[in-house]
């Protein structure tokens, strides 16, 4: 890109104008007189050989006051105070106030008595003064020496003693002395400063040679207006590199640089305000903004510039959050603020300039060191600029008569980076040039390719139709429109039944003949007619649509195909999907039957744990409440008030409560679903539907049946539940002491007695259930509520007579000890660690006392357990109109009994619907 002759020769140039400035060094000028005491004396002086000669030094100062011409006398001789020019007024002794600085802010008078030399005529080269900027508004007198006759005067804005009548505006003025015959004269300057922290003159004013002065001010306009030029150019140049070639970051970043240098050089050199422009407060503020603005805006462009031109990853790391992040930062604040606060915090934006620059450099030299030829150029340009920085610095400071070259040395700078985006562009022109050649090679053999294609293409479509013809699959393609291909295996009219596809649109040809429904075929459809032609992520995000199985008609075949769909793509954009479809018909029915052999078998395990007698009981009793609720049901929805759904809802919770107690989950699971729209609509959740309602009981009935087939046919259970094996010498014997009786064989009638007592004892142990096995069911079923509940096994305690009772007084203690136990388990005694929290024994006790007289049995259920929440009762009973807020406890414990009271703090499987007392 760059080769070394050129760093030589650059090097060699930056070393001559070193040498250059090294020798004007010692070219000092004549030493100029400096004021003192506020006079000048420039008697000695002589323009024409010596120069222009700035009048710095003291001047007469006087704070808080506008002098007026006509009484400068009286203050050159009451005012002993002085200032020192150039100066800033915060950077001096306040003349009444010495342990204090002058405020910025405020307004003064500056007064110089200027003496030339009285043997010099001034006829061939009239003098005049160029005054330099003064912050932020003058007016520049010039006076004979009694202050009574102006001599000239001009004004850079309007000085005021309020803000709000000051106009301030920043830029050199330049003003003839006077008549030639005059060899003393009086500068009085009114100045104010009400939107800067700076005021004061920020340079001397200059007398010197009028034709001089004004070549002096052009040529320094010119040479801004050049240089913006050169900017402006450049950057254009730039721009329009990176418009033809969007990849090159560079130029678009040095485009940006230079608009931004482009700028801050036409604020800092007035250009503006040469031309007349922005003399009011508001064009003020604008272009102090801007001023500031070009700031971080210059290293932010510049740090953006180097990353990319040197790239590294450090410093690419401190453009993005430092360089750009702190820029962005200065840019919102000088944006948001007012003037006076953002020039007040000039040092921010000096330190936030140095340590960006010192960082950059730093790592242009360690590029370098690394042999990065960018880096190297950046660096050297970098110095050349320096040299003219320096050279101005001297220059400005009388140690050199040079002239100022900075803005030229800028120049070069710009030019030199300029050239390093060049020199990457005809290295980038090589590579193409490089590029075409060998595309040019490539072409050829793409000709050949070419004329070949055709012949491999066939031999490829005969190898693919050969796949295709024996893969045992139905495989095809659809392409755009959603239409199938041309080629597809042959096994596809197997699978289907016809081969009429190619061409046709899939949703006419599967979906069309399947038992989709409408709005699924629809979705399917869209995610195929929106993925082919498109990208990639479309199919996948829509492939959660297409049909895993299919379940396909044609003519009298119904088959259910599984399908996969593959997307065929290029370039990240899906050309067609591949789909095979399979027959799975015969293994989904081998799914189906073990399915349902599985189920079976659960039954049957549950079946088996369960006696006979006390199945084929809940097959009766279950069978005889659940027909009772279809009857209802028949009869229609206007007959299902309240109080039926309210039966409907005994019915089945009941129902359930025998299911859960035998372990016959799926019943259990069915019948709760339909118990639960049961409360649904007693609490007015749901609406009454009455196909949801018999959809819900013939499910349950068919699943009742289920079990019922299987226990009588799997299990050979085929006894009724009230019949019994008798003894054949039993019935034998009964026979015989029947007939005997009847032919009155024995008159003695007591010796039948006994007979008859021993066979009645024997019917009775075959016919009826012993009270205290039964209790021991109910034993067992207390643990199982205990743990479905999750409480400790409790301490159980019954005290039960001895003796029997009929298979339907059996079945009636079930239903009401179903719901005693389940109400003791679940809201009398607590969990664990409730009973542990109020001193319990971590399981509850629970006692029931049985006691049988004149034929009626009485039983007393007892637990340990939280008791009854009377409170809650009592609330709800005075909320439903049938309790006083005085009620007896007698009568507010009764209410536990009316239907849909519950103390379950909440509804669970087990309970917690206001049934199980209202059923007992």
């Amino acid at each position: 890109m760059w080769n070394n002759s050129k760093y030589y020769r650059l090097a060699i140039f930056a070393l001559l104008s070193m040498s250059f400035i090294s020798s004007c060094v010692d070219k000092k000028r004549k030493e100029s007189p400096s004021a003192q005491g506020g006079i000048i004396d420039l008697s000695q002086w002589d323009f024409a050989k010596d120069g222009p000669v700035d009048l710095k030094g003291e001047w007469k100062f006087f704070a808080g006051k506008f002098i007026e011409p006509d009484a400068v006398n009286d203050f050159w001789q009451n005012n002993k105070s002085i200032i020192q020019v150039p100066a800033y007024w915060h950077t001096q002794p306040h003349p009444d106030r010495p342990a204090e600085k002058i405020d910025s802010i405020g307004y003064g008078s500056y007064g110089l008595r200027v003496r030339l030399n009285q043997n010099y005529s001034y006829l061939d080269l009239p003098l005049g003064i160029l005054f330099k900027e003064a912050h932020t508004s003058a007016l520049f007198y010039i006076l004979d020496t009694d202050g009574k006759n102006i001599l000239a005067k001009v004004s850079q804005g309007s000085p005021a003693a309020r803000s709000d009548q000051e106009i301030p505006f920043v830029v050199s003025q330049l003003a003839p002395t006077a008549s030639n015959d005059i060899n003393e004269f009086i500068i009085l300057v009114h100045i104010s400063n009400h939107q800067l922290s700076k005021a004061g003159f920020k340079a001397s004013p200059r007398i010197g040679s009028m034709e001089f002065l004004k070549e002096n001010q052009f040529t320094s306009i010119f040479t801004s207006i050049f240089l913006i030029g050169a900017l402006v150019i450049i950057g254009l140049y730039h721009l329009i590199i990176f418009l033809q070639r969007r990849e090159d970051k560079t130029s678009l970043a040095f485009a940006f640089f230079c608009s931004v240098m482009a700028l801050r050089e036409t604020v800092m050199n007035r250009i503006f305000q040469n031309f007349g422009l922005g003399e009011s407060l508001s064009g003020f503020e604008i272009l102090t903004s801007l001023e500031y603005l070009t700031l971080p805006f210059s290293i932010m462009t510049g740090g953006v510039f180097i990353a990319l031109t040197v790239p590294g990853k450090l410093y690419s790391a401190f453009c993005k959050y430092v360089i750009l992040v702190g820029g962005a930062l200065l840019v919102a604040f000088t944006l948001v603020s007012d003037v006076l606060v953002f020039t007040r915090l000039l040092y921010i934006y000096q330190i936030y300039i140095l340590v960006t620059s010192l960082i950059g450099i730093s790592h242009l030299i360690v590029k370098s060191f690394q042999k990065d030829q960018g880096a190297q150029v950046m660096g050297l340009s970098l110095f050349v600029l320096l040299i003219g920085i320096a050279n101005d610095i001297l220059y400005f400071n009388q140690v050199i008569n040079t002239g100022s070259y900075s803005s030229f040395t800028f120049v070069g700078f710009v030019l030199m980076q300029s050239g390093i985006i060049s020199g990457k562009s005809a290295y980038a022109y090589k590579q193409t040039k490089l590029l075409s050649a060998n595309l040019q090679e490539k072409n050829k053999e793409i000709t050949f390719f070419n004329q070949n294609l055709e012949r491999l293409v066939d031999d490829k479509t005969r190898e693919i139709k050969g796949l295709l013809d024996h893969i045992p699959q139905g495989v095809l393609t659809i392409e755009a429109e959603g239409l199938i291909g041309k080629n597809f295996s042959a096994h596809l009219s197997e699978v289907l039944g016809h081969c009429d596809v190619a061409e046709k649109k899939f949703k006419d040809v599967i979906f069309a003949k399947s038992t989709m429904s409408a709005d699924d075929q629809d979705q399917a459809w869209q995610a195929i007619f929106n993925a082919v032609g498109c990208d990639e992520l479309g199919f996948i995000l829509n492939s959660g649509k297409l049909p895993s199985e299919i379940a396909y008609t044609f003519g009298a075949d119904a088959k259910i195909l599984g399908s996969t769909w593959s997307p065929q793509v290029k370039d990240g954009i899906v050309e067609s999907i591949l789909v095979t479809l399979l027959d799975v018909t015969a293994e989904k029915k081998l799914e189906a039957e073990a399915r349902k052999q599985q189920q079976e078998i659960a039954k049957i395990s549950e079946l088996i744990a369960v006696p006979e007698a006390k199945a084929h009981n809940f097959f009766s009793t279950s069978a005889v409440l659940l027909q009772e609720i279809k009857e209802i049901l028949d009869k229609g929805q206007d007959s299902l008030d309240e109080e039926r759904i309210k039966l409907l809802f005994v019915n089945a919770h009941t129902v359930k409560g025998n299911a859960r107690t035998l372990e016959f989950s799926e019943l259990t699971e069915h019948i709760h679903l339909m118990e639960n729209r049961y409360s649904q609509i007693l609490r007015k959740q749901e609406d009454i539907d009455l196909s949801l309602l018999h959809d819900d009981i013939d499910r349950v009935l068919a699943v009742l049946n289920d079990y019922n087939h299987v226990n009588t046919t799997k299990l050979n259970r085929n006894a009724a539940g009230n019949f019994i094996n008798i003894d054949r010498n039993l019935i034998e014997k009964m026979f015989y002491l029947m007939k005997d009786y009847v032919n009155g064989r024995d008159p003695i009638e007591g010796s039948y007695k006994p007979a008859f007592q021993s066979q009645g004892d024997i019917l009775a142990k075959l016919i009826f259930e012993d009270l205290t096995q039964v209790f021991e069911d109910y034993h067992e079923r207390v643990i199982k509520i205990a743990n479905d509940t999750g409480r400790e096994k409790p301490e159980i305690v019954f005290n039960v007579p001895s003796t029997v009772i009929s298979s339907d007084q059996r079945e009636v203690l079930d239903m009401t000890m179903i719901h005693l136990l389940r109400n003791a388990m679940d809201h009398g005694i607590e969990k664990k660690e409730d009973r542990i929290a109020k001193g319990k024994t971590p399981h509850g006790r629970l006692s029931i006392d049985v006691d049988i007289s004149d034929d009626v049995l009485t039983m007393k259920v007892e637990d340990d357990g939280r008791g009854l929440p009377i409170a809650s009762l009592r609330e709800k009973g005075v909320k439903n109109g049938f309790l006083r807020s005085d009620s007896p406890l007698s009568e507010i414990a009764e209410t536990i009994f009316n239907s849909g009271t519950s103390t379950a703090e909440s509804i669970t499987q087990i309970s917690g619907r206001g049934v199980g007392m209202d059923a007992v």
